[in-house]
C-alpha cells in the first residue's frame, strides 16, 4: 500500500472519532435536593430536603447514598429521616443523562417522643443535565417501600436539585 493510501485510510478511520466522543465521566458527584413525598396510608404530603453522594465505578455504573429529612408542617408533629444506598445505572449522551436506581435503606419516624425505624427499598429513575462541566441539575422520581411486620407500604417521591461533579 502506498503512503497516500495509508494516510487516506487512517483519515477515514479517525475522522468520526470526535463525533463519537462524550464528555469525560466524573469520579463522583455531590448534590443537594428538595423532596416531595406522598404518604399513601395517611394521605400526608411530606416536604423535605437532603443530600446525595454518588461515586461512579465506570461509564454506566455507580453507587450512591441519599440522606433526607422531612419535617412535618401539619398539626401532627412527625419527622421522617431516611437514608438509602443504591446502585445507579446511567446512560450519558453529551451534557445529559438518564438513569435508574434501586437499593435498600431505612426510615426513622419520630412523633410525640416515640421513635420507630424500619427497613426500606428505594427504586426509580430520573434525568440529569449539566449546563456547565461541574454543575448540573437533576430530577428523580420513584417509590420508597417501607416494610412493617405483616406488610409494607409504598410512598411516591420526587426529588429535584443541583449536583456538583468532581
Amino acid at each position: 500500500m502506498r503512503i497516500k493510501q495509508r494516510w487516506l485510510l487512517l483519515l477515514i478511520f479517525l475522522l468520526p472519532a470526535p463525533l463519537l466522543a462524550q464528555e469525560e465521566v466524573p469520579l463522583g458527584e455531590v448534590g443537594l435536593f428538595y423532596e416531595y413525598q406522598r404518604d399513601v396510608d395517611s394521605d400526608l404530603n411530606i416536604h423535605g430536603y437532603g443530600a446525595r453522594l454518588t461515586v461512579n465505578i465506570n461509564e454506566w455504573l455507580g453507587v450512591e447514598t441519599t440522606l433526607a429529612i422531612d419535617p412535618s408542617r401539619s398539626a401532627v408533629p412527625v419527622r421522617f429521616i431516611h437514608q438509602e444506598f443504591a446502585g445507579k445505572l446511567t446512560y450519558r449522551q453529551g451534557r445529559g443523562a438518564v438513569f435508574g436506581f434501586v437499593g435498600p435503606g431505612f426510615v426513622n419516624a419520630r412523633a410525640f417522643g416515640f421513635s420507630d425505624t424500619r427497613p426500606t427499598l428505594k427504586w426509580g429513575g430520573g434525568v440529569e443535565f449539566y449546563p456547565r462541566r461541574h454543575v448540573g441539575l437533576r430530577v428523580d422520581a420513584g417509590e420508597i417501600i417501607t416494610f412493617f411486620p405483616g406488610g409494607h407500604t409504598g410512598n411516591f417521591f420526587v426529588q429535584s436539585g443541583i449536583s456538583f461533579r468532581f
